[in-house]
């Protein structure tokens, strides 16, 4: 699989094509702050970026991307998010295949897409309609304490690796 196919397919679960996706390269030491700015994308746009992020990412930053659709470019707190498509978990040192158990042991759905962050695993349901960000809060906090995942993910500007 490509990379702009893996980014297709991540686009797919996270968002509706028009949704305005807030992507965040985030230096690995402070002293690269500011070399990589963040921008604000269509999800359609997504899989067109493959090879930029790649660079990126090569150049030393982590690609992250905002889990809920922004309201508008430049958006990054919370107040800025519209409602969105998918519920997350996120696990610290665990890989795919045990998040997985640990969903299956709690008679939850199986996840959409599994993203192994480099230091985990990120899990994603795709919800059948769009929810409202506070009450994302909520459902993705009590989603961590169910599954014993990091319950501090749970903001509606959270960002996340691509």
């Amino acid at each position: 699989m490509t990379y702009r196919d893996a980014l297709e397919r991540y686009a797919a679960v996270a968002w509706d094509p028009a949704d305005l996706v807030e992507i965040r390269p985030l230096p690995a030491s402070r002293n690269d702050g500011g070399r990589w700015p963040p921008h604000w994308v269509k999800a359609e746009a997504l899989p067109g970026l493959a090879e930029r992020l790649v660079a990126i990412n090569g150049e030393g930053a982590g690609i992250f991307a905002g889990v809920l659709p922004r309201t508008r470019e430049g958006g990054t707190k919370d107040t800025d998010c519209g409602p969105g498509l998918v519920a997350w978990a996120d696990f610290d040192g665990v890989v795919p295949e045990d998040a997985e158990a640990r969903v299956k042991a709690r008679g939850l759905p199986r996840p959409s897409m599994a993203v192994a962050s480099g230091h985990g695993v990120h899990l994603y349901w795709r919800l059948t309609e769009r929810a409202a960000p506070e009450d994302l809060r909520g459902l993705v906090r009590d989603l961590a304490v169910a599954l014993g995942a990091d319950t501090s993910v749970a903001n509606p500007s959270r960002i996340l690796r691509l």
